[in-house]
């Protein structure tokens, strides 16, 4: 009888440790550790770009914040520019504002301070015989700190925006290519025509981008790694080959129609970024910002990561696998070769112009589904 209880209460605790080792709040513990490791690491690097601008560091330290009528600091700005800074640092979005932490009698204190009146007399047309209360605003130690701190990341990233210096031409980016030049760390090619270009085996960490044009380019084994291509334009470009946009600034940019199938893209920022009909099969977007953007029309697969709680199938994209459900959907022009829609529902689906070369269809609905123009080479 000991001996069946024994079994038996190991077959239970067994069981119980299954259950327990499978619970979501493990994998959101992990997913917790993996972020505040990242988190340090900035840190980390942070605290080294301080090191080295010590002497900055010490310019700042008879710094002090006054306002006056005429010269008031205007803290929301720099709240704003700060803010971008930190984004682009992978840092929060957004910090408390320490104006509106306190009401303004906290932080503002009123005293009177005598004024030239025959200098007040000929530079602003004032009474002689009056004084003139000046505002001067007072922080806590703290307080003081975190401003003195953001001024010096403000003044870092200045200096960076700074170091790159003029945006080249598309010429002579090209002609330095073509000479064999691969790294190209921290260039400046804001804004130039790279449309239809084939370039392979890049280095762009950390470069400026920002509104170029790689529409319909093909770019192969490419490191966008931290790189800004706010606003840029890679509609249509071919991103499948090995190309890492991890912590890249992809805000706004136009990537609609691109195949990014296996792209790394993990803590990109993709807001407000144009993705619709996107291939993002094999894509990994894991911690990325997708907020507003538009996934309309796009797919992905199972094998796809998606941030933590970001449900693709809600902002309009379509997953490819068997037995997926997408009765009515407009996969016209869609890249779907060698993926599996076996038993998949495709009533009424336009797949119109799609490439479905060695696709398997088998069991699959396609009941008034669109097949004009498709290449179905293949299919099984």
């Amino acid at each position: 009888m000991c001996r069946i209880f024994s079994k038996w209460l190991k077959r239970y605790v067994d069981k119980f440790k299954e259950e327990f080792n499978t619970r979501p709040e493990l994998q959101l513990v992990e997913n917790l550790q993996q972020e505040m490791a990242q988190l340090t690491a900035q840190v980390t690097e942070l605290q080294q770009r301080f090191n080295q601008l010590s002497a900055l560091n010490k310019s700042l330290d008879n710094t002090q914040m006054i306002s006056t009528p005429n010269e008031a600091v205007n803290f929301e700005n720099a709240e704003r520019k700060r803010a971008k800074r930190m984004r682009q640092m992978g840092w929060p979005q957004k910090r408390p504002s320490l104006l509106k932490q306190q009401p303004k009698e906290a932080l503002v204190q009123t005293v009177a301070v005598p004024v030239d009146t025959d200098a007040a007399k000929n530079e602003q047309n004032i009474h002689t015989d009056t004084q003139k209360q000046q505002t001067v605003t007072t922080l806590s130690d703290e307080e003081f700190k975190v401003e003195r701190m953001m001024l010096l990341l403000d003044r870092i990233y200045a200096a960076e925006e700074e170091s790159q210096g003029e945006p080249i031409s598309a010429e002579e980016f090209l002609s330095r290519y073509k000479a064999g030049q691969r790294d190209f760390t921290g260039i400046n090619i804001s804004g130039v025509n790279l449309s239809g270009q084939t370039l392979t085996d890049l280095n762009l960490s950390r470069a400026n981008l920002k509104k170029t044009n790689l529409s319909k380019s093909r770019l192969i084994r490419l490191n966008f790694c931290q790189a800004n291509l706010n606003e840029s334009n890679l509609s249509g470009a071919d991103l499948a080959l090995g190309v890492n946009l991890s912590e890249a600034n992809l805000r706004k940019a136009n990537l609609s129609g691109a195949n990014m199938e296996q792209a790394t893209l993990i803590r990109a920022d993709l807001s407000n970024a144009n993705l619709s009909k996107v291939r993002f099969l094999k894509a990994n977007l894991e911690f990325a910002n997708l907020n507003a953007a538009n996934l309309q029309y796009s797919y992905y697969d199972e094998n796809t990561i998606f941030p933590t709680n970001f449900d693709p199938a809600s902002a309009g994209a379509y997953l490819i696998a068997p037995n997926a459900t997408l009765k009515n959907a407009n996969l016209a022009g869609a890249v779907l070769k060698n993926v599996s829609l076996f038993g998949a529902n495709l009533q009424g689906a336009n797949l119109s112009q799609a490439k479905l070369e060695s696709v398997n269809l088998t069991g699959a609905n396609l009941q008034g589904a669109n097949l004009s123009q498709a290449n179905l080479e293949s299919v099984n």
